[in-house]
């Protein structure tokens, strides 16, 4: 628990921070002076492009907590063990992310699609980046579709590797669509 509680205001700390360095930390002193590549379009983002990467944020945000699950699920056993008295806690954690892991994965979908759509209708065309976007959509439709054989049947394991296999084959190219 007392780890637990260490993490949890590490991401605190961060989340303050990087809001408040925003705020703070500002080198715009140049507004006035035009660079080589400078171009006053660059600055104007279209509402579909600000909307489209809020909820290609929120697709994040639901992808991890449909996919916190698993590591909850998987060292529940040992946080158990070695600290007897966050028990209720972690299975109860445990059963509410279970109860609730088909509902950030149907969002997780739709925002994902959703998100596509609005990069598209900004941009007008598709990048380099919409093609690992379009990936990750791709694996994590595939992936869905698993996962609703597993609703009828818990206990098959091959399903459920296959299943999270390529839902981390679709977390891959999800950081690489945000990160390159």
């Amino acid at each position: 628990m007392k780890s637990l509680k260490i993490i949890m205001t590490a991401f605190l700390f961060t989340f303050v921070f990087a809001f408040f360095a925003n705020i703070i930390v500002s080198a715009d002193d140049f507004e006035d002076e035009k660079y080589e590549q400078y171009d006053e379009d660059d600055e104007k983002e279209g509402p579909f492009e600000e909307f489209g990467k809020m909820v290609g944020w929120g697709t994040a945000i639901s992808m991890g907590a449909a996919g916190i699950l698993l590591p909850v699920r998987r060292t529940t056993k040992t946080i158990v063990k070695k600290a007897p008295s966050a028990k209720k806690f972690v299975l109860t954690l445990s059963q509410f992310l279970g109860k609730r892991h088909v509902f950030f994965g149907i969002i997780a979908l739709g925002l994902s699609l959703l998100h596509g759509v609005f990069m598209f209708l900004s941009e007008g065309e598709l990048e380099g980046e919409a093609i690992s976007g379009i990936g990750s959509v791709l694996f994590m439709s595939i992936a869905a579709g698993f996962g609703f054989a597993l609703l009828k049947n818990k206990k098959t394991k091959r399903v459920r590797t296959v299943h999270i296999t390529l839902l981390g084959i679709t977390v891959l190219l999800g950081m690489f669509h945000i990160f390159i």
